[in-house]
């Protein structure tokens, strides 16, 4: 710290000083020097913003009147820090138990174009400050401050719920239904969106307005809400929507059997995505229910109507987004519904694209460890040559099953190469976790301690960490 000090005595700056003091917290000693420094040299000191250091400081050592005093001159004697000392004004005015004071120090601050990185804390101390006492009068000229979207959003939040506080729920419902109209994605649309379904039973509400607050609720995974109101907005359909009503229409029957998909209701997720991908003309959006419905079918455990659902999906729309994964999921089911014969077939259709090698890499791969659990490794070294060559985590997955194939035909050499290989590629991948578990079993524990005395003779850095990957920190 004795370079701040040198400054100091170099240049005349005073700042280098209280700044030492302030980093060795004695702020007693700091506000001395800057009471000092506003006292001998008032205009540099000013103009370094010693007026707003000053208040800072005395707020820090509890002392509220005299910072409030000290933040009131520095909005004048700094104007650059104006902004910043209104709003340390108004928060020291809301810590001393006046938050009218304080909202209204924000609401001038917001409506003069504050300083862009004060905007979000600045707008959320005004609404809290609404929040303990503030009088809500001061939000009537919001219109006319310049603020971001998302603290804007805030400040409509906050003008319906001071017409809630004053018993005016028909004044505020039309500024919650607008800003979900707006926008779902973000915290206000949520706070919206409560508001509404705590104002009237979900049975009462108008039908547009029970779909926006389920997408809302939908979209912020408070799924027993979304359900219930999605089933209230999407009533019988007996009007007959428009075109954009019928996109907006499909879009919500997709998120209400999503969510009873996410609420493990899998028979009614099920009965919901077959409906929708009837009453749907765009193929890949018919594909993608029908994707969703076998999941479901999957999930239920009826294997057969899963496996029907999938290769719809191939039907529907041959060369589609959802295809390869429809494919590989109907492969899934037939293989461990008996059905062998449909399954390798399967694999041969994706085999027939080369954007679905990515798919077909996954699908040998299941086919293969199905094989090894099941004792049959013969077949299980078929299926893993046919992957080829492989990257990232499938490639670790790859040489992990290559390890425990090896290691059922007793070829503990390569099984124990094969581990490595993955501990080196992803040490903390799940998989490479159980390859250290099995280099340390009896059965291959003598040939990784071979392979790490072989290695250890190189001296390369490589090979060393190897070495300690195959036999651990406690190995001397």
């Amino acid at each position: 710290m004795i370079w701040l000090l040198a400054l100091t005595l170099l240049t005349g700056d005073p700042r280098p000083a209280v700044i030492e003091l302030q980093l060795d917290e004695d702020l007693e000693t700091a506000l001395v020097e800057v009471e000092s420094t506003l006292e001998e040299q008032p205009n540099s000191a000013r103009r370094l913003g010693f007026d707003y250091l000053h208040g800072h400081l005395l707020e820090a050592l509890g002392r509220g009147l005299d910072a409030h005093d000290a933040f009131a001159r520095a909005m004048g004697a700094t104007p650059a820090l104006g902004g910043y000392s209104r709003y340390r004004l108004a928060l020291n005015q809301l810590r001393m138990g006046h938050p009218e004071v304080a909202a209204g120090l924000l609401a001038t601050l917001l409506a003069s174009e504050p300083p862009e990185p004060l905007i979000p804390v600045a707008t959320g101390l005004f609404v809290r400050s609404l929040a303990l006492g503030g009088d809500c009068r001061l939000l009537a000229a919001r219109d006319n401050w310049q603020l971001p979207t998302d603290e804007r959003r805030t400040v409509e939040l906050a003008a319906a719920d001071c017409e809630l506080r004053q018993g005016r729920a028909n004044q505020a419902r039309p500024l919650l239904v607008e800003l979900l109209e707006e926008g779902l994605k973000d915290e206000s649309a949520r706070g919206a969106a409560e508001r509404i379904a705590s104002l009237t039973p979900p049975t009462r509400s108008p039908r547009a307005t029970s779909l926006l607050l389920g997408m809302a609720f939908h979209r912020h995974r408070e799924l027993q809400k979304s359900t219930l109101f999605l089933e209230v907005g999407l009533g019988d359909g007996r009007r007959t929507p428009s075109a954009t009503e019928e996109e907006e229409l499909l879009e919500a029957r997709y998120s209400l059997a999503r969510g009873y998909f996410w609420l493990r209701d899998y028979a009614a997720a099920a009965v919901r995505f077959g409906e929708l991908a009837a009453d749907e003309s765009d193929p890949e959006k018919q594909a993608r229910a029908l994707y969703q419905q076998g999941r479901c079918f999957e999930l239920h455990g009826d294997w057969k109507a899963a496996a029907g659902a999938y290769r719809r999906v191939q039907e529907i729309d041959p060369t589609g987004d959802w295809t390869a994964a429809a494919l590989l999921s109907a492969l899934r089911v037939e293989w461990r519904g008996g059905r062998e014969d449909t399954a390798t077939e399967i694999l041969g259709q994706l085999r027939s694209r080369r954007g679905w090698r990515s798919m077909l890499q996954r699908a040998a791969l299941f086919l293969a460890t199905s094989e090894i659990v099941r004792s049959r490794p013969q077949q299980a070294a078929a299926w893993l040559e046919q992957i080829g060559r492989a990257t990232g985590t499938t490639r670790v997955e790859v040489d992990y099953w290559r390890g425990r194939l090896a290691e059922a035909q007793d070829q503990k050499p390569t099984a124990v190469k094969r581990y490595l290989s993955v501990l080196l590629a992803d040490t903390y991948h799940p998989l490479a976790q159980d390859a250290r578990r099995r280099l340390a079993t009896p059965a291959l524990v003598a040939t990784a301690r071979d392979e790490a005395g072989r290695l250890a003779q190189s001296g390369r850095n490589r090979d060393l960490h190897a070495v300690w990957l195959l036999l651990g920190d406690t190995d001397p």
